[in-house]
């Protein structure tokens, strides 16, 4: 779903103006952004967390054999919530 079908879903569900939930949506990404910056998790009642995972340094090898070094990185890690996973496998 992109942004503007997501906005007008939250629109018709909530009976409010489209400008209003972009506005929010807008909103809950700025707050979401400087949650995981300030290394905090983020939870989203209904669908899971957001939180940050420390990637390790790792050797790999490219498809020609040359070994690269993977330097130590921070990743961002969705866990749904229980009550969307129970959803999806009822649906399976």
């Amino acid at each position: 779903m992109k942004k503007k079908e997501l906005v007008s879903a939250l629109a018709e569900a909530s009976v409010t103006s489209k400008a209003t939930c972009e506005l929010v949506l807008d909103a809950l990404a700025a707050v979401g952004n400087t949650a995981l910056r300030q290394g905090k998790s983020l939870n989203l009642p209904g669908l899971g967390k957001l939180k940050l995972k420390q990637l390790a340094a790792r050797s790999i090898q490219t498809p020609q054999g040359v070994a690269v070094d993977v330097p130590v990185r921070t990743s961002v890690k969705f866990r749904p919530a229980k009550a969307l996973k129970n959803m999806l496998e009822d649906e399976a």
